[in-house]
């Protein structure tokens, strides 16, 4: 019976984080390139996804995607006017640890979005979104 439920655990604990194949591995917030620079980067909160407008001139290629100074998720580019959307479980910490977003399954409480930065990886330049608040937050 103890090898069964080892055998479980150890697969439990491998497959946690299967679903996020941009992991971005001890990567932690750049505090020493905080700005408060804000763009017309409008974003909002459905569910247990994120969508952000990009409303500024702005071109940005391969850009981190930071949530409230600690996960992170990485993009491959964002154009003007583009709408992005993504779930919020691939954003991840320094540690791995998904941001909790919530859903009728999920095990922990949500967690609300107060902060969306674009960090350019090749310049360090950060810049601020405009969060706007759902009050439709899942759970």
């Amino acid at each position: 019976m103890r090898k069964i439920l080892l055998i479980v655990f150890v697969l439990f604990i491998g497959c946690n984080n299967l679903q996020n194949t941009k992991l971005i591995n001890n990567l932690s917030y750049p505090f020493q390139n905080h700005t408060t620079e804000v763009v017309d980067l409008h974003v909002f909160r459905e569910g247990t996804e994120i969508v952000f407008i990009n409303e500024s001139k702005k071109h940005w290629i391969s850009p981190n995607i930071w949530i409230n100074q600690r996960y992170v998720y990485s993009v491959d580019e964002v154009f003007p006017g583009q709408t992005v959307r993504l779930k919020l479980d691939l954003f991840v910490d320094h540690l791995g640890e998904s941001f909790s977003a919530g859903g009728f399954f999920a095990i922990k409480e949500s967690s609300s979005v107060h902060l969306l930065e674009i960090e350019l990886p090749d310049t360090g330049q950060m810049v601020q979104g405009i969060v706007f608040e759902n009050k439709n937050q899942t759970r």
